[in-house]
């Protein structure tokens, strides 16, 4: 075993004795007698740095340090004056063993400007916003004839469709089913599908950057709440213009029907820009749930020390129930780090209502409902990084305090709950994105962002969360906030409900 003495004494001059085989004392003499800098009695501190010898062949078992301390000319101070003596209260040794080749575990964060890999003194900027461009490939085909072709026409053509191609906005999905009767009925039969065609009966507009995808399926119907999002072959991708009549579609891909299956076709555009009006395209009308639609995909990002601050006028209803619902999709490039994604707190600032989303150890934690003096009721369970990170879900934390439940959902299947949690709730503030303190700030996007004074049940979470909430809701009446952030554009967003309390951003949230 190797001992390393440290005789701490004096200041300024070190001196180095190795000894440096295994089982030997390395000694380091940090200070001596003769010292003459610094001065105990008039506030200066005696301090110095002993450097452990460098070297990668030895490890230390033990680290013993010698202190000698005396007084000035050896006097003591008996009578409570200022004798220049020792009294009872003037020794104070503090020692600290450093690793710098520790990195400290503690979370930083730095503001917002600093340019990363930029030294210099100068820095150039734009006044005019810069966008990340993404290279993507379009497949154009051109038909210069054909030999011998068949045809057929699905539906009446009774009705104008605004919802297909609705090029006023900015983004849209479509998705329409057909089933098996129908495309055999209109005179399809199993083989390859090249084109489609459509009857514009107005608007000449340009759907940029527009998808076409086909899907064989088994279901029926489709369904809002749960939709088809995988499983489809592209067969076009181009920047389209319609024009009034007849618009022919020619595949890239041809998509091979096997005359047995239902078919889910997908129509997706993207506009920069929108255009004036939507391209109204020929339909027919159906009994059965064969079409949807959405034209919204707006959400907010947020990242570094921005947040919203949540009007609490309407919110004083909330005492013994609470649901709070959102869609969000965490930066895997920060996360996970303490974080919490909303945090409330009564006139005291006790917090009332907190979600860690995740803390630092992974956990996503629910806090709901104080004590008046400081405590709350907790539940909490390690998340994965694909549920809080890199893309969207959709979570719903409840609390009842008269049953003592309180319950987390994921994508509408019951994640983690608790029970004997009979805290009441007195919210007065609301802050989303960050804590009552403002840090703890979360990164990543947000979207559909619902409050009700009311515990909501699993199976209407489930019905509505992919849905724009209405009065058909069944506690449309217990909603005291919503706010879809869907605007798109400006620093303010709406309070859907019916309370209508518009909310404010700080800092740049996008």
């Amino acid at each position: 075993m190797r001992n390393f003495a440290a005789t701490l004494v004096a200041l300024l001059t070190t001196t180095f004795i190795f000894a440096q085989n295994p089982g030997d004392t390395i000694v380091v003499q940090a200070f001596d007698w003769n010292m003459t800098y610094g001065n105990a009695w008039d506030g200066t501190i005696r301090d110095t740095s002993v450097t452990f010898p460098d070297n990668q062949a030895i490890s230390f078992e033990r680290v013993v340090m010698l202190y000698n301390i005396r007084c000035r000319d050896g006097n003591v101070n008996t009578s409570g004056g200022n004798s220049n003596g020792c009294g009872e209260w003037d020794y104070s040794c503090n020692t600290y063993i450093h690793d710098s080749s520790r990195v400290d575990s503690s979370v930083s964060t730095h503001g917002d400007f600093i340019i990363t890999n930029f030294t210099g003194n100068n820095f150039y900027y734009s006044n005019t916003q810069l966008y990340d461009y993404i290279e993507t490939y379009q497949q154009n085909v051109v038909l210069n004839g054909t030999t011998t072709e068949a045809s057929a026409t699905v539906g009446s053509g009774n009705v104008s469709l605004g919802h297909t191609f609705p090029t006023d906005k900015n983004t849209s999905k479509v998705q329409y089913l057909y089933t098996e009767a129908e495309l055999t009925g209109a005179g399809f039969s199993a083989g390859t599908i090249d084109a489609i065609g459509l009857n514009v009966l107005s608007g000449s507009e340009n759907a940029h950057f527009l998808r076409i995808l086909i899907k064989h399926t088994n279901a029926t119907t489709l369904d809002p709440s749960n939709p088809d999002l995988s499983g489809f072959d592209t067969v076009y991708y181009h920047n389209t213009s319609f024009t009034p009549g007849a618009n022919r579609i020619q595949f890239a891909q041809a998509f091979n029907w096997d005359g047995t299956s239902n078919v889910i076709v997908e129509f997706s555009f993207t506009n920069t820009v929108p255009g004036s009006a939507p391209v109204v395209i020929e339909g027919s009308t159906a009994t059965d749930s064969c079409a949807m639609y959405n034209n919204d995909d707006y959400h907010i990002a947020v990242a570094g020390s921005e947040y919203i601050d949540i009007p609490t006028t309407n919110l004083s209803s909330i005492s013994n129930e609470i649901t709070i619902s959102f869609w969000a999709n965490g930066d895997a490039d920060v996360l996970p780090v303490n974080t919490s994604i909303v945090e409330g707190a009564d006139a005291g600032n006790n917090r009332q209502v907190n979600i860690h989303f995740p803390w630092s150890n992974g956990n996503v934690y629910w806090d709901c409902g104080g004590d008046g003096s400081g405590g709350y009721d907790r539940i909490n369970k390690s998340a994965t990084p694909a549920e809080y990170e890199g893309n969207w879900n959709h979570w719903a934390f409840t609390k009842n305090a008269t049953t003592g439940n309180m319950r987390i959902y994921l994508n509408g299947t019951l994640w983690h709950s608790g029970t004997g949690m009979t805290n009441t709730i007195d919210l007065q503030t609301l802050i989303l994105a960050a804590n009552r303190s403002l840090g703890n700030n979360w990164s990543g996007y947000i979207k559909e962002f619902r409050i009700f004074d009311a515990e909501i049940a699993q199976a209407d979470i489930q019905n509505w969360m992919n849905s724009r909430l209405t009065n058909a809701h069944p506690n449309y009446g217990n909603l005291v906030a919503y706010y879809p952030l869907n605007e798109g554009t400006g620093t303010t967003i709406n309070d859907n409900s019916t309370g209508a309390q518009t909310a404010n951003f700080d800092g740049n949230v996008q």
